[in-house]
């Protein structure tokens, strides 16, 4: 008899336990086409940024022999940046723009337009360029960097090695770092791939925010290890 209430009752677990199997693929499925459409919508409001330097090479600055200056070389520079204005305003580090004599940025669709540089601050590594649309932009919404928590998902959006618009997703490892880059360093740091070429670029929360700006990362070989930083939007 009690052999039999214990098979009579497991029939709603097992039945709940085979509806809970049969919905869980389900979900997942629909969390994954969530992000994507997130990520869709997001990219048209990054861009990448080449930037074209005269090289740091002291040797490109000797004088000839015959009294003439060498020709100066050149090297481009790979950065991202994200349009805060349907104007043309974009954001970026000032690292990525500093001294650049010719800035170029593309947009998602190849979409090419010259930036000039109208404001830059070098102690918070923050620079805004200007371009002339090529077609009405999308914007970046800002989100409330100080609502940011650890543990928190995070995308991080931009160029790097200047191979072109990539993503990578990751969560928020630590708050208010101070890696002795700037004055006003509290970072947000995170485990989102982050490399050469992704400064300037957007870190977005889950509701596609803006919440930080990709700047700097701790690598013994200049790649990513999972310790990328990010300006708080804030």
């Amino acid at each position: 008899m009690t052999r039999t209430r214990f098979a009579a009752a497991s029939l709603p677990l097992v039945w709940l336990l085979g509806l809970l199997l049969t919905c869980l693929p389900a979900a997942a499925d629909e969390a994954g086409a969530n992000q994507a459409n997130l990520i869709r919508s997001l990219l048209p409001t990054v861009v990448n940024i080449a930037a074209r330097k005269v090289s740091s090479d002291a040797a490109s600055a000797v004088i000839a022999s015959s009294g003439e200056p060498r020709p100066q070389r050149t090297e481009l520079f790979s950065g991202s940046g994200f349009v805060i204005d349907p104007s043309g305003v974009i954001v970026t580090n000032w690292h990525v723009v500093n001294d650049a004599f010719e800035i170029t940025v593309t947009f998602q669709d190849g979409a090419r337009a010259p930036a000039t540089v109208t404001a830059a601050a070098r102690t918070m590594d923050v620079a805004l360029l200007r371009i002339t649309p090529p077609y009405p932009l999308a914007v970046a919404r800002f989100g409330n960097s100080d609502q940011v928590h650890v543990g928190d998902p995070v995308l991080a959006v931009g160029n790097p090695l200047g191979i072109g618009m990539s993503v990578t997703a990751g969560i928020v490892s630590a708050l208010n770092r101070d890696i002795m880059d700037t004055p006003y360093d509290h970072f947000i740091q995170t485990d989102a791939a982050i490399n050469p070429g992704n400064s300037g670029g957007p870190l977005f929360n889950m509701q596609g925010e803006v919440i930080g700006i990709d700047t700097a990362l701790y690598s013994p070989t200049s790649g990513s290890i999972g310790l990328g930083f990010a300006i708080p939007a804030n």
